[in-house]
């Protein structure tokens, strides 16, 4: 941004040569552009890049400000113009799409308010204009025949406003950039790397390279621009863990995000807004071609600007690093996050939820939009949508015996697991026939096994979260199997006051009365319940049972209730609210979860380990989330 086209109050050019290979401008330091050069022309306040109006070529057509082609920039020929050396030392600039066709002042006004076009260039004043640097990267425009300077009416943010001229004034109305239509300005993931897809992006979490870059805005406000030095309307949300919302929303801003698309395909975007009044065409996620993804966004009455819910949208997106523009096409709403998960939610699943059904539950139709089906030949379980715990943390407070491993080859796995994968030797493993097999494995003493959680790559809030699990035989110690959540905000709020909700858990009645094959355990902890929490359990029919079949564990969650069932989601077994806690308790769960699997092996309910040989595998079918529509 350091080049300037000459120092001095007034820019004059001639035609020599030094002037030919004076740079006009650069949107970064290494490149050095000459007269011919197409340019985008960015204005300061809006972002938006001057073009011809409907990408007009005949004379008389509207030179106006619009949303560049590209986002930040625009390799739309309408919205490149270069420029050309007047024999008055003045630039006439010319459009790329009709390159006859120069900026011109309408009737040759040379009065404030006279407006633009483009007009076949025939050597007159009104056509001629000369770019004067502002030391800030940014340059006016001075008309030859009235000294007055190239303006955005009004200081206005909209499409389509016609551009005229006016008595410099210095505002950002009369300030433009020049950036190459190849560029991206500047523009860089916040905190260096694109986020991760599927994935959650943190709507804080704008790219860099500010207004008409990052992001465009039509004023500045917020409570919590702290959070970053280009911070704009940002302010901390009241529940806890909520972080950082986006709000002030107005029709034609915009913000944009870098992400990094693992896979190709559909994917089920869940947006996390608060709108005291409903909002329709709220907004919506387009491209860096400024291709709609999403169609229109509406935003439900949630009652109030921190009343958090959820809506969906589906897109289609290539693999590889990409950038996306969050598109505000009306007031009045806020939005915390937005996270993508694989498929698609139309009238069933597609994508990774294919062939999945959705699901009605008391009049509600839940939709799927984060499957995990475990297909595919046998191999390690997937380390891009699961994390995996490793070691044993200290008995991982209750006192556990096992060792978790990842993958082989997972970062900062324990000495103690394998390096090659073997489904003989590996405590978790894809088994080739639709299944995740967690299984427990002595080796020279020591206990492994697998423990697999979300946290990071996929939150769940309201909807039927459930698994399909055959269970281990836990009929003698030993062995604690599990299906359960824990708080997002674990890492800055502590258990349990952070909440836990175990949706399947299961050991042996000669520990503390356990379940055994016979039932399931279901409990949530919170702050004052803590260790023991408050729960219930489910027993099954005679002849059936824990290790001899699949069954599907899960819960249906609403604001402020947690219904929990097994093998049918219309008949809970146990409802908790928060009247079920103790008086003086914090309800946890109306924030974001993520989920773990796993089996511990010893511990306060996995009991004695003297006992235990050769035992069973946890086998999944498949975990899904599915959402209300």
């Amino acid at each position: 941004m350091k080049n300037r086209f000459l120092q001095s109050a007034s820019i004059r050019f001639t035609l020599c040569v030094f002037a030919l290979l004076t740079p006009l401008a650069s949107l970064r330091a290494q490149d050095t552009l000459t007269t011919g050069t197409p340019f985008n022309i960015v204005n300061q306040n809006s972002g938006l890049c001057i073009g011809a109006s409907a990408q007009g070529t005949a004379n008389g057509t509207v030179l106006q400000m619009y949303t560049c082609a590209n986002g930040t920039y625009s390799s739309q020929l309408s919205q490149e113009w270069s420029f050309t050396s007047a024999s008055s030392g003045f630039y006439e600039i010319a459009d790329a799409n009709a390159t006859a066709e120069t900026w011109n002042v309408v009737g040759n006004g040379t009065t404030s308010g006279s407006l633009m076009q483009i007009w076949s260039y025939s050597g007159n004043a009104n056509e001629e204009f000369d770019p004067e640097s502002l030391a800030n990267g940014y340059y006016r425009f001075v008309g030859q025949g009235s000294g007055l300077c190239l303006d955005v009416p009004g200081n206005s943010t909209a499409n389509s406003v016609q551009l005229d001229i006016y008595t410099c004034n210095g505002t950002t109305a009369q300030a433009f950039k020049l950036v190459t239509p190849s560029a991206s300005s500047g523009e860089e993931p916040y905190g260096g790397s694109p986020a991760a897809v599927p994935g959650t992006v943190e709507a804080e979490n704008y790219d860099t390279g500010g207004q008409g870059v990052g992001y465009r805005v039509s004023s500045t406000n917020g409570t919590g621009n702290n959070y970053r030095s280009d911070g704009v309307d940002l302010e901390v949300t009241t529940d806890t863990g909520g972080g950082y919302d986006l709000g002030w929303t107005a029709s034609g801003q915009y913000f944009r995000y870098t992400v990094n698309v693992a896979t190709a395909g559909a994917y089920t975007v869940t947006f996390r807004v608060a709108a005291p009044g409903a909002v329709n065409d709220a907004f919506h996620l387009s491209n860096s071609s400024g291709t709609d993804l999403s169609g229109t966004v509406n935003v439900p009455a949630t009652g109030g600007y921190q009343a958090w819910a959820y809506v969906t949208a589906t897109v289609t997106l290539p693999a590889g690093e990409q950038t996306l523009t969050l598109n505000q096409d009306n007031a009045a709403w806020n939005i915390n996050y937005f996270s993508f998960a694989q498929g698609s939610s139309s009238s069933g699943g597609t994508g990774a939820c294919s062939g999945v059904s959705n699901l009605s539950v008391g009049g509600t139709t839940y939709t799927p939009i984060w499957c995990q089906e475990f297909t595919g030949s046998a191999g390690p379980p997937s380390t891009t949508a699961w994390n995996f715990d490793l070691g044993n943390n200290s008995g991982w407070g209750n006192g556990e015996v096992e060792v978790y491993c990842g993958p082989p080859g997972y970062p900062n796995n324990p000495s103690q697991c394998p390096t090659t994968f073997s489904t003989s030797t590996s405590p978790a493993y894809i088994d080739g026939n639709g299944h995740l097999v967690i299984q427990p494995r002595n080796v020279g003493g020591t206990w492994l096994s697998g423990r697999m959680n979300t946290e990071g790559i996929q939150n769940f809030q309201y909807g039927i979260l459930e698994a399909s699990i055959q269970l281990p035989n836990t009929t003698n110690e030993g062995l604690w199997p599990a299906f359960w959540t824990l708080g997002s905000d674990i890492t800055t709020v502590p258990w349990p006051t952070s909440g836990e909700a175990d949706i399947m858990e299961n050991w042996s009645p000669q520990v503390d009365g356990g379940a055994g094959t016979t039932g399931n355990n279901s409990t949530v902890h919170t702050a004052e319940t803590g260790g023991d929490g408050v729960g219930g359990r489910y027993t099954f029919p005679s002849g059936q049972a824990t290790d001899t079949a699949f069954h599907t564990y899960g819960i249906v969650w609403t604001p402020n209730e947690m219904q929990f069932f097994v093998d049918n989601a219309s008949t809970p077994f146990f409802t908790v609210t928060p009247s079920s806690l103790p008086s003086g308790d914090t309800w946890p769960f109306n924030a974001d979860l993520f989920t773990i699997l796993n089996v511990a092996i010893g511990g306060t309910l996995g009991g004695s380990t003297s006992g235990l040989t050769n035992p069973g595998p946890m086998t999944v079918d498949y975990v899904r989330y599915y959402t209300a529509q």
